[in-house]
């Protein structure tokens, strides 16, 4: 195939480690004067800003290889469930619940005359998922047996490493202190079936940034003007990349690295993290990024501004006026099929 002929994007491996420390057997971030935290936050920034994204590694962590593998065994076993089954926790089946599944074709376009996307994919709210006080408005399967505690594993097994990163990125950038504790973080496990709709069409990520996870390739990134391949990791490696709000914070200084999923002659799954800010964060460019600019927003930021309608752009009203876009972009195809 010709896909086989791209080449495989090139990228820095950094080591987390320095990020986290250990207590109580659980990884917590760490201490903002630790020197080797300052090198691992530079190298983050040096990556993001000349190859636009990283392979994120963290060995020995609560886990984590386990915990990945296990999400795995989850994602399988449910997608292996009859259509019945799965329609039972679909997410129109609940007015109060978050998540759920979504069936094949509902999946929204993300450019116009996109070809459909037969994705599979159970939702689940990231907050919700890791409070064992709101956990009951979460939508869950009554089967697989054990898929809500192998996904909740995951979720804390890779919740210290989200932390660390939002720190990290906030320092690296000199980012405001935005706060993460009331956002729209979902994880997607998503299952890509062996067929030419084993595809998402190409596009950027709404929130601050994205770890993601892949059994197998698909995933492309367009850097410089060409589709790359994005490699395979390991179970203790993850790969991330900066969404809009870094962009539109940073004044365009970061790149939202914009992707794509194509057919890969293979069934594939993907476990993907999409980490927002607060609903109610701004999404506008800081003061010191405006400074270095002209004082002129950067065009992305202007055509979010103009999408959304509004005067203020906010994380929530930026990531509602994407989705709505792509809704509207899957509805227009659907009419012309």
């Amino acid at each position: 195939p010709v896909f086989a002929l791209m080449e495989v994007a090139q990228y820095e491996t950094i080591d987390l480690g320095p990020l986290l420390s250990q207590c109580e057997n659980r990884c917590i971030p760490a201490p903002a004067d630790d020197a080797a935290l300052h090198e691992t936050e530079l190298a983050i920034r040096k990556a993001i800003l000349t190859q636009g994204w990283f392979m994120a590694r963290v060995e020995g962590t609560a886990n984590l290889a386990e915990a990945v593998e296990g999400a795995y065994s989850a994602a399988s076993s449910f997608h292996q469930l009859s259509e019945v089954d799965k329609e039972l926790c679909h997410h129109s089946t609940s007015s109060f619940k978050h998540g759920g599944y979504f069936r094949r074709g509902e999946e929204p376009s993300y450019e116009p005359a996109a070809t459909p996307s037969h994705v599979e994919d159970f939702c689940v709210s990231y907050h919700l998922a890791l409070s064992d006080r709101t956990s009951t408005q979460q939508m869950w399967p009554r089967k697989p047996r054990g898929f809500k505690s192998q996904i909740e594993t995951f979720l804390r097994s890779a919740s210290p490493i989200v932390d660390a990163l939002h720190l990290a990125f906030k320092r690296a950038f000199g980012l405001r202190d935005y706060q993460t504790h009331d956002t729209s973080s979902i994880l997607r496990i998503l299952r890509y079936p062996d067929s030419e709709f084993g595809n998402i069409a190409p596009h950027s990520d709404f929130e601050v940034f994205t770890i993601l996870h892949q059994t197998t390739k698909g995933l492309q990134f367009e850097i410089d003007g060409k589709w790359l391949w994005a490699p395979v990791p390991s179970k203790d490696t993850f790969i991330v990349i900066p969404d809009d709000l870094l962009a539109f914070w940073t004044n365009g200084l970061v790149k939202p690295m914009r992707h794509q999923v194509v057919p890969c002659g293979a069934e594939r799954y993907s476990l993907i993290l999409f980490l927002a800010a607060n609903n109610d964060e701004e999404a506008h460019p800081l003061p010191k990024y405006l400074e270095t600019s002209s004082r002129e927003p950067c065009r992305q930021f202007l055509d979010a501004l103009q999408a959304a309608g509004t005067e203020r752009l906010t994380q929530l009203i930026h990531l509602n006026t994407r989705v709505a876009q792509a809704e509207m972009n899957m509805q227009k195809s659907s009419d012309v099929r």
